[in-house]
């Protein structure tokens, strides 16, 4: 879990827990949820730290296998920036319907375009819009309230309708 400076979970966790020790949860009680019972491909975006709820999502539709064509869209600023990148791949990878796109801001040296990301700047909408043919699909996009806010203005403004757009904001307001 990222530390968030006035995140009170975030700074419990880093603060008072060790390795090793236990933390009780209870399962997601939220809205952000994959509609497993729709057919149209699934497109998940997300930036910075936004992946989370995304990658959990990913595991499930590789692991149910439905047939689906899956986008993995994200965004970060580099490299040094860029959690779960392996474990997004091996996903990935492992499914005949998953696909990523990975944009970087600012990559730096160490970044290979084509290995590392595929696109220098921001996800936005354009560039679902080439990923996705006809932008048929379920979205779901977590990040900040203004990348989600771009978006989905972008993809009503191309005829996806509202209730095909989830959002979960992560970070902070902005």
């Amino acid at each position: 879990m990222k530390r968030e400076p006035l995140g009170l979970a975030s700074r419990h966790l880093h603060d008072e827990l060790g390795v090793g020790q236990f933390v009780s949860t209870h399962a997601p009680q939220g809205t952000f949820t994959l509609d497993e019972s729709s057919g149209r491909p699934v497109v998940l975006v997300g930036a910075g730290v936004g992946l989370t709820p995304l990658v959990s999502m990913l595991h499930a539709l590789v692991a149910a296998d439905a047939g689906r064509p899956v986008w993995f869209v994200y965004g970060a600023r580099d490299g040094e920036h860029h959690p779960l990148r392996r474990e997004v791949q091996c996903l990935v990878e492992s499914s005949s319907t998953a696909h990523l796109h990975v944009a970087y801001s600012r990559p730096t040296p160490a970044d290979v375009m084509g290995r590392d990301y595929q696109r220098q700047g921001r996800v936005d909408g354009p560039l679902l819009e080439k990923l996705v043919t006809g932008l048929d699909a379920d979205f779901y996009l977590c990040g900040s309230r203004s990348f989600m806010a771009a978006i989905q203005t972008y993809l009503e403004s191309r005829g996806v309708p509202s209730p095909r757009i989830r959002t979960e904001s992560f970070g902070p307001v902005g």
